[in-house]
C-alpha cells in the first residue's frame, strides 16, 4: 500500500492545482538550476580562493601534480638549517655585507639576540607526529600583520596568487589551519589529514612544508600543544606596530557580519576608553591580546629554543618582500622563492567606514604599547622598521 501512496497524493494535488502547473514546473525547474549553481560556485571557490578562505581537504588534483623522477625528488629535498644566515649563504645576491645582521643579511628580520633553552620539555613525541613528506612550520600570533599576504606569497603562485602552487614547496591546506586552537594534541593522523601532500613514509614522493598560517596561535596551552609534538619546529612571526595592528583588528571586527558590518562608528574613542581604564573591549579580548608581543614572546620561550623564531616586521614585508622572503626560507630549511612583485591582499583601511581614534585617545595608545615596542626592539637589538615609537 505504501509504494502507492506516494503517487496518488501526488496526483491529487497536481488535479487540485489546476491552472497553476506551469507555475509549479516553473517554480521546479528554477530550483534545481540553482542548486546546480551552488554546487558549481562551491566547487570553482575551492579552485580558486584567496587564502584566507579556503576549505582543506576539498580540492582534487591531478594524478600527476605531486609525482617526480628520483632524481627530481632529490632536487627538491629540503634540509633543516643548520646555521644562522652568513654572507656566503647569499653570495648570488649583491649587498652591503656590513648589512648583514644575526637574523637576515639586510636586517630586515632578526633573530631574538639572547640565546635561551626552552623552560619545559616533554618526553619525545611519537614517530607518527613526524613524516619524510612534511616539515611543519607554525605563525606565532600575526593577526592583522600581514600573515595573509605572507602565506600568499609562500604558497601561491604569481602574478594573480590566487591558486595553490602545486610546484611549490608548500602542502595545500589552506591558510588558517589553526590546529593547536583546541589545547590538546589529538591524534597525528587527525594532523597530518588536514595537509594533502603530507602522505604516509611509504608513499614518499617530495619534501614540502606543512604550514599553520593561524594569526591566533600566541596561548600558551597553543604553544604547550605543539611543543609536545614538534618541539623543533620553525615560527615566524609577524609584528606591526601594536596601535595600528590593534586599530586595523578593531576595525576587521566590526566590519564583519557577525560585528555589524558597519564598521566601529563615531564613538570608537569611548571602546579604547574602557580598554585602558582596565576593562575588555567589548568585541573580541583577542584584538588586544595580539598586540601585547611582550606576553606572546614569553609564552613562546617557555617552550621552545629562542632561535627556532624569526621575527618579520610588517613594514619590510611591504618594502623589501624578496629579501624578507630570503631570509624565512632560509630560516625554515627551503629553496628561494622569487617575488615579482610586492601585493596586498587587507585593504579595509582604504574602507569609508574606517574609524581611527582620535589624536589624543592615539597619544594615549601610544604610551600604553611603549612598553611592548621597547621589549621586541631590546630583545632583537634593533630598532624595528614601523614601530612608532614615543
Amino acid at each position: 500500500m505504501k509504494t502507492v501512496r506516494m503517487p496518488v497524493v501526488l496526483s491529487f494535488i497536481w488535479y487540485k492545482c489546476k491552472g497553476h502547473q506551469v507555475i509549479i514546473l516553473f517554480l521546479l525547474f528554477w530550483s534545481v538550476c540553482s542548486f546546480t549553481l551552488f554546487r558549481y560556485m562551491s566547487h570553482d571557490e575551492n579552485q580558486s580562493h584567496k587564502p584566507s578562505l579556503y576549505n582543506p581537504g576539498l580540492r582534487k588534483l591531478s594524478p600527476s601534480a605531486d609525482k617526480f623522477t628520483s632524481n627530481e625528488m632529490s632536487s627538491k629535498a629540503l634540509e633543516p638549517r643548520s646555521h644562522a644566515p652568513v654572507e656566503s649563504d647569499y653570495a648570488e645576491k649583491e649587498s652591503d655585507s656590513s648589512s648583514i645582521g644575526e637574523g637576515g643579511r639586510y636586517r630586515y628580520t632578526y633573530h631574538l639576540i639572547n640565546k635561551t633553552r626552552r623552560e619545559v620539555s616533554f618526553d619525545p613525541p611519537s614517530a607518527a607526529w613526524s613524516r619524510l613528506s612534511c616539515e611543519p612550520v607554525y605563525f606565532l600570533g600575526g593577526g592583522k600583520a600581514g600573515t595573509t599576504t605572507l602565506a600568499t606569497l609562500l604558497k601561491h603562485s604569481p602574478p594573480k596568487y590566487e591558486k595553490w602552487d602545486p610546484e611549490g614547496q608548500f602542502s595545500d591546506a589552506g591558510k588558517e589551519v589553526c590546529w593547536a586552537s583546541s589545547g590538546h594534541p589529538g591524534t597525528p593522523q587527525s594532523y597530518w589529514g588536514r595537509f594533502r601532500q603530507c602522505v604516509p613514509d611509504e608513499a614518499f614522493v617530495r619534501k614540502r612544508f606543512a604550514l599553520d598560517g593561524c594569526p591566533r596561535t600566541w596561548k600558551d596551552s597553543q604553544l604547550k600543544t605543539i611543543a609536545m609534538v614538534h618541539p623543533h619546529t620553525r615560527f615566524l612571526m609577524l609584528v606591526r606596530d601594536p596601535v595600528d595592528r590593534l586599530i586595523s583588528h578593531v576595525n576587521l571586527l566590526h566590519l564583519l557580519p557577525s560585528g555589524g558590518g558597519r564598521g566601529p562608528g563615531n564613538n570608537v574613542d569611548k571602546k579604547y576608553e574602557k580598554y585602558l581604564d582596565g576593562g575588555q573591549m567589548s568585541i573580541s579580548g583577542m584584538s588586544t591580546d595580539l598586540s601585547k608581543y611582550d606576553r606572546i614572546l614569553k609564552n613562546f620561550l617557555r617552550y621552545f629554543d629562542s632561535d627556532q623564531l624569526l621575527i618579520i616586521p610588517t613594514a619590510a614585508l611591504k618594502t623589501h618582500a624578496q629579501e624578507v622572503l630570503d631570509d624565512v626560507m632560509h630560516h625554515i630549511g627551503g629553496e628561494r622563492i622569487i617575488v615579482p612583485e610586492a601585493i596586498e591582499t587587507n585593504n579595509n583601511y582604504q574602507k569609508k567606514n574606517y574609524a581611527r581614534p582620535s589624536e589624543s585617545m592615539r597619544r594615549r595608545l601610544d604610551e600604553y604599547y611603549q612598553p611592548v615596542r621597547n621589549y621586541v626592539q631590546e630583545a632583537v637589538g634593533d630598532e624595528i622598521e614601523g614601530f612608532k615609537n614615543v
